[in-house]
């Protein structure tokens, strides 16, 4: 097995508690290599690692730290294929995302094709170049991470990948009349019964008043219900006041839409906002 060219992090490290962490990151690099010493350090080095510690043994390392140590071990030996089981799981935060970036470059720079496996999405969409979606052990869609996260196969994928803002809509000359008003669509079919979906992000708030809704029937309003704040980014939702005619306007009805906007300015409870959608809606097969 040790000479199939396969390096494998398992989710739980499972690194040797016998041997010293620098032992365990050397153990696959030949005895007699030059420069081993050296590239033991550099390793531990690359996914954060103070060399001090490569004399400790797994038991005196945390769980994020001996997730490190298993990366670094399968990198030292140089593998053509990579297989990653949630190699990030343990780690916190900040120290997911930062690992994340190294380990991707480093791996792309070593021209190393690599599996990653994991139920985070985002972590999914930035650190891999191809996605695929399973379920009930069958690929559901394949592809680059825009292409599933901008035009998900059907609505499991798109809700699987992020939040996503899913609506009824007549579809005609390339734009959707839906509850939130004409919507530009990426396709030009005309369908009396469709589905499109947006992203959160595609719908901006802008602060204004009931007085200012006055004369203004083409443009949509809402009141903010929810706002929970959460540091950079604010949940806010926001229930529909004026969405006019559109089809099966009773599937929205008061079901307020969920949006995530920033924390510094999001709007508070009771507030009047106009909604605006940027870019287009996907519509699903």
């Amino acid at each position: 097995a040790y000479r199939r060219g396969i390096g494998v992090v398992a989710q739980d490290g499972a690194l040797f508690p016998h041997l010293t962490i620098g032992d365990n990151i050397g153990f696959g690099m030949d005895r007699g290599e030059d420069k081993r010493a050296e590239r033991i350090v550099e390793l531990a080095y690359i996914v954060g690692l103070d060399k001090a510690i490569l004399k400790r043994r797994p038991h005196e390392l945390s769980g994020g730290q001996q997730q490190r140590v298993a990366l670094a071990r399968a990198m030292a030996m140089k593998p053509r294929l990579m297989l990653l089981d949630e190699p990030f799981s343990a780690l916190d935060t900040g120290l997911r995302a930062s690992m994340r970036k190294a380990v991707a470059e480093l791996l792309e720079a070593a021209g190393i094709t690599t599996i990653l496996v994991t139920h985070d999405q985002a972590e999914a969409l930035s650190f891999a170049s191809q996605v695929a979606v399973m379920r009930d052990g069958k690929f559901s869609q394949v592809g680059t991470p825009r292409e599933l996260y901008l035009k998900p196969k059907d609505r499991m994928i798109a809700e699987f990948l992020g939040d996503a803002i899913i609506l009824p809509a007549k579809i005609s000359n390339g734009f959707a009349n839906s509850p939130l008003g004409r919507i530009a669509v990426d396709t030009n079919d005309s369908r009396d019964i469709a589905r499109i979906m947006l992203r959160p992000e595609q719908i901006a708030l802008k602060r204004t008043s009931r007085e200012g809704m006055s004369g203004t029937s083409d443009m949509l309003f809402g009141e903010v219900t929810e706002s929970e704040f959460a540091g950079s980014m604010c949940t806010v939702a926001v229930r529909l006041l004026n969405n006019a005619d559109p089809p099966d306007a009773a599937a929205i009805g008061n079901t307020p839409l969920v949006l995530r906007k920033p924390g510094m300015d999001a709007p508070a409870v009771g507030e009047i906002v106009r909604l605006t959608v940027s870019g287009k809606a996907h519509v699903f097969a």
